[in-house]
């Protein structure tokens, strides 16, 4: 499977493991990926939407967090 975050198709390694192989060899790790990734997909979905200002957008992107089982919510910003 090709990594849709992948922008060198060229890597050997690649569409050996993906990111259902990472949560089940590190799940902690695999989640947090697997969060980062819906985050990046949320934020361009905001930033695509041309219906909202750039306020809007600016705001919205400001509330995404990620979420772990060990700290607070982290700010997408702030990783």
């Amino acid at each position: 499977m090709k990594s849709k975050y992948n922008n060198d198709s060229n890597i050997w390694y690649d569409g050996i493991l993906d990111l259902t192989d990472l949560i089940d060899i590190e799940p902690s790790r695999g989640k947090f990926f697997q969060q980062l990734y819906e985050l990046i997909d949320r934020r361009n979905k905001i930033i695509d939407d041309v219906s909202k200002t750039n306020e809007e957008k600016k705001r919205l992107c400001s509330q995404l967090k990620v979420d772990n089982d060990h700290h607070e919510s982290v700010d997408l910003e702030h990783l």
